[in-house]
Parts: structure tokens; C-alpha cells; sequence
């Protein structure tokens, strides 16, 4: 199934509809205690219940499996989890209050230890914490989430994902989507090669969605999404805080600012980013000279959202693609200022350049507005002083790829098991991103609320999941609904009226007889609401037309007779 779905403002319900379409499960699966197996911490105790499930054919006893961890449970992983012949992978955590299960890799005697997931299906993962450092203190195989199928679905909710060596989640085959939902990600380096320091890679195959609400993203030494120069579908990155995150930098003169960033977007067919909050995002900054002779290798800046053209025509026209950038803030702290501000080697980088202001006034269907250059003090986030020194040593030594200190930020240390448990998981004082109240960020998203992850603001969370109905906003409809034409016949016009019930990706074509498409009404992004298109039918032979219209996965098709 291919997404087309591009989510804006959504539902507790919808959300929930979303992730139960995503990973195919009837609606009641969860409730349905048969189907739920409860894995008791240990060691290898999660690897056996998995590989164990099957009959004596190796198929999967129930594909409507849901494997329940216990919560405050450490579950020590002795290899990587996969599917079960493809089926459908789902681990969640117990419902209740507690500590997450965490989900730690097992070191082998030479001290290395697997990946914690290897798919090769959909999955759902949900409420669980997982780390990339194995259980003696070392970096576990590089990414933790590798998606190995060709167009599968992974869906993280509620989760903690900690430590990694390349990216968190490798898109490893085309057509996958990956969804993040009331998540953290945090701690992405090699200090050998910190261009591998990644949220996610597409590995440059073409995929289908990325999908980021609600989630904190934080302390990265290179893209937050990396496209490979490849297509992606679509990216929806809705209400989500990023702090500490470099991108791409723009060393010894190359310039790449329209292909490379923090977010390497610029091949997107439609992309959603709104409501954001970026602080110290692209924090290695644009190295080229402010002045003298190698300032002119540089004219457009270093941006942290990069946006090209398509050249795909196999996929999409430019007149097919849609951009929405709108009420997001971004900005640097006084550390940072201050030392960009001292050196002439360092350029900040901007939410969008000059670049990708062409390109967005090229296109009707580009929309960029209510962008804030500003910045937040957060409650408790990490400290810029290793950030600093690693800006400044990699400075120094002209991008070295040995000896790079390291920019982790983790409350607890890394230590062993064994000896030192509490380095592990988020520990009694974790970090926090609330800031001020009287911040400008605190109601610059849509509504009046906060930009960023709403989880740290429990109240205005709350609000946001609320039917807009329901705070006094215009009625939504209850259902996706295609009217007949009117007149029909007609000639040489007619109306098309239809409803939808969420923010859709859609299109209205007319087609012939034959199935030839000969119109399109309408094909573009939409809120809630209702529509009214309009068919003329000048140019058009007397006869038998089909009106279609598709809504993410939903379409309906009617018939409508022209007579002249």
C-alpha cells in the first residue's frame, strides 16, 4: 500500500486509525488478549519468544501477534529481531505507569553486539526504550532500525531511541515509509566519521513517506534526514523540536546548498514541515569566508531545509509537487552567536536560502511564510561546551576524521550493566525541552499553541488533540464523499462538489470512455472541509465521462454525461 496521505492538524482517533492502517491490523487486535504474548525480561527471552512463535512450517502461529514487554523489564538481546517470514512485527510495552522496557543488545565475547532490529516486514514498536549501546558499555552494529523489504511500513510511538553510530533508521530497499510519533531520538555520532551521525537515511532509493509528529529529535553531527539525492514521496514533519543538530557542512569550498542540509528534502514530490523548533540546528555552520576571494564560492548560504527540482517526470511533474513551510522557529544560542560572530571562516546557516526562495516562488503550490528567526531557552537541555569544543577542534584541524571529541549528551554516562545499570534508560533527571511561556515560540504554531514537540507542554497537547469542533472551529465532516455532477447533463458545464474529513493528499480527474484521463480538476493538498470543482466540457465530444476522486487511500468514481 502507498501512502498518500500528507497529515496536518489530526486526531487522538485518527492518529490511532493511522497506525492501525499502517501496520494492518483489524481494530480490535490490541483488545484481544489471544493475540497478545506476554515476553518476560531476560536474556534472549524476546529473540526466543519470536523466533519460537511459528509452526512446525516456520510460519507464524498468529499474524495477528502482539509481543507485551514488561514495563521497568530490561530484555538483553542476543542478535538482531526480525519478522517471521515477513509477517508483521509488533512489540509494545504493557499498558500503565512504570519505566519503559528497555531493550539493550547482548555483547558477544569479543564485545560487539548486533543491531537491535533487522525487518523484513511492518512493524510497530511502541512505549519501549532502546539503545544502541550494548550491555558492557560499547556502540552496538550501526542502525538500530534497518528496514531490509521492500515497501514496508514501521511505525515507532512512544518511544526512546539512544545511541547510534550511522543512522537510526536505514530505509535499506524503495517504497518504504517510517513513521515517528510522541518520540525522542537522541545521540547520532561516529567521532571517526561524524558524516555518520544520521536520524534517517534513504540510502537514495526512492521511498514513499516519512512521517515525524510530535517527536524530539536531538544531538546529531550530520542530516536529520538524508535523501541520498533520491525521491521521496512524501515528508510530513509536523510539531517536532530539533536541538543540536549539525547537517551537512559545506567545507573547502563546495557548494551544495541546494542538494544538501540538515534536512536533504529537496527531491520531495510533497513535503509538510511545520511547527517546528530548530535551535542549533546545522550548528558546524557554512564554512566559506565571509570575505576576501573564497566569500564568492558561496552565494546562496547554507540552508537547513534544501529544495531542488524533481527531474523525475517517471513519478512527478513540477506542477504535481507541493511545499508547505510555515510557522516554524529557528534560531542559535548566545554560545554559538558569540563564536560564529569571532571567526570569518563560519557562516550561519538559514531555514531557506536564496535558492530555495527561487524555487518557491517558481511554483504556485510552494508556500514558505510566518518563519521565525528566534530562539528559546530551554528547561534542562544539554550544554553547548562540548558542542563547542568540537566546532572549534574540528575547526582546527580542517575537518579531521580522527580524535573528533565526541558531543553525546547523556544525563546518566555510559557504563556497564552490570555494574552501573542506571546508565541506561533516562534516568531519574532527564533532560527537558518546555521553555518560557512568554517566548515568542510559545504560540507561534497554528492555533496559538507551542511550536515543537507538544508532549512538553501536557496542557496545550491536550488542546491539540481536541476536535477543532469541539474548541468552537468550523465543523468538520464526518466522512470522504464524492456529490454527483449537477447538471447532468450538462453542457458545456457542471459542478463537482466533495467533502473531506482530514488533510489529504487528493485529485479530481476526469476520464473517457476508454479510461483515458482527459481532465484534471484539481490535484494538491487540502484541509477538512468542504470543495466545489468545476468541470467545462467545451472541448469535449458529446458522451459518457467518469469523474474520479482519490483522498490518501480512499477513492470514489461517478459517472457524468456531456450533451451538446
Amino acid at each position: 500500500m502507498k501512502i498518500k496521505l500528507l497529515v496536518g492538524k489530526i486526531s487522538k482517533a485518527v492518529i490511532f486509525l493511522l497506525l492501525l492502517m499502517l501496520i494492518s491490523v483489524p481494530v480490535n487486535v490490541l483488545a484481544q488478549s489471544s493475540d497478545t504474548l506476554d515476553v518476560a525480561p531476560g536474556y534472549q527471552t524476546l529473540n526466543l519468544a519470536v523466533i519460537g512463535d511459528t509452526t512446525t512450517t516456520g510460519a507464524p502461529q498468529d499474524t495477528n501477534r502482539v509481543y507485551r514487554l514488561q514495563r521497568g523489564g530490561v530484555y538483553l538481546l542476543n542478535g538482531s529481531i526480525s519478522n517471521v517470514k515477513g509477517s508483521t512485527l509488533r512489540i509494545v510495552a504493557a499498558e500503565g505507569v512504570g519505566a519503559m522496557p528497555m531493550l539493550i543488545p547482548a555483547a558477544s565475547t569479543s564485545g560487539s553486539s548486533s543491531r537491535p532490529f533487522s525487518f523484513s516486514g511492518n512493524a510497530l514498536l511502541k512505549g519501549l526504550y532502546i539503545s544502541g549501546i550494548n550491555n558492557i558499555g560499547n556502540p552496538g552494529d550501526k542502525n538500530m532500525l534497518r528496514m531490509n523489504a521492500t515497501g514496508m511500513r514501521l511505525v515507532v510511538d512512544s518511544c526512546f531511541l539512544d545511541y547510534e553510530a550511522q543512522s537510526f533508521v536505514r530505509m535499506n530497499a524503495p517504497g518504504q515509509s517510517v513513521f515517528f510519533i510522541n518520540s525522542q531520538l537522541r545521540n547520532t555520532m561516529l567521532p571517526a566519521d561524524p558524516a555518520n551521525g544520521r536520524f534517517i537515511d534513504t540510502r537514495g532509493n526512492v521511498e514513499d513517506t516519512i512521517y515525524l509528529l510530535n517527536s524530539t529529535l536531538y544531538v546529531g553531527s550530520d542530516a536529520v534526514i538524508r535523501d541520498g539525492g533520491n525521491v521521496i514521496q512524501n515528508v510530513v514533519i509536523d510539531h517536532c523540536t530539533f536541538y543540536q543538530c549539525a547537517g551537512s557542512n559545506f567545507a573547502n569550498g563546495v557548494d551544495n546548498s541546494h542538494s544538501t542540509g540538515v534536512f536533504d528534502v529537496s527531491r520531495c514530490v510533497n513535503l509538510k514541515f511545520t511547527n517546528n523548533l530548530l535551535i542549533n540546528v546545522g550548528f558546524e555552520g557554512d564554512w566559506h569566508a565571509k570575505t576576501g576571494p573564497n566569500s564568492l564560492l558561496d552565494t546562496t548560504d547554507a540552508p537547513i531545509i534544501c529544495i531542488d527540482s524533481l527531474n523525475a517526470p517517471s513519478i512527478a511533474g513540477e506542477s504535481q509537487r507541493h511545499y508547505t513551510i510555515t510557522n516554524n522557529v529557528w534560531g542559535y544560542t548566545s554560545d554559538l552567536l558569540n563564536y560564529y560572530a569571532s571567526t570569518d571562516s563560519i557562516k550561519l546557516f538559514v531555514l531557506l536560502n536564496k535558492y530555495d526562495s527561487l524555487m518557491i516562488s517558481g511554483n504556485p503550490n510552494f508556500v514558505a511564510k510566518n518563519n521565525l528567526n528566534d530562539t528559546v531557552a530551554f528547561s534542562n537541555a544539554p550544554k553547548d561546551d562540548s558542542l563547542l569544543a568540537y566546532i572549534k577542534y574540528r575547526e582546527q584541524t580542517g575537518f579531521a576524521g580522527t580524535n573528533n571529541p565526541n558531543i553525546f549528551a547523556d544525563e546518566n554516562g555510559v557504563g556497564q550493566f552490570s555494574s552501573d545499570p542506571g546508565s541506561f534508560g533516562t534516568g531519574p533527571n532527564p533532560f527537558t525541552f518546555s521553555y518560557n511561556t512568554n517566548s515568542q515560540a510559545y504560540t507561534y504554531a497554528e492555533h496559538g499553541l507551542p511550536v515543537g514537540d507538544l508532549n512538553w507542554f501536557p496542557d496545550k497537547y491536550a488542546y491539540w488533540l481536541t476536535p477543532v469542533v469541539e474548541r468552537g472551529g468550523p465543523k468538520i465532516p464526518a466522512g470522504f464523499s464524492l456529490a454527483q455532477n449537477y447538471p447532468n447533463p450538462f453542457n458545456p458545464s457542471t459542478m463537482i462538489n466533495y467533502q473531506l474529513p482530514m488533510t489529504s493528499h487528493v485529485t479530481l480527474k476526469v476520464y473517457n470512455v476508454l479510461g483515458q484521463e482527459v481532465a484534471t480538476l484539481f490535484s494538491g493538498i487540502l484541509t477538512p472541509g468542504n470543495y466545489t470543482a468545476t468541470f467545462n466540457g467545451s472541448k469535449f465530444a458529446s458522451g459518457v465521462y467518469f469523474y474520479r476522486l482519490e483522498a490518501g487511500s480512499a477513492s470514489i468514481t461517478k459517472k457524468l454525461v456531456l450533451m451538446k
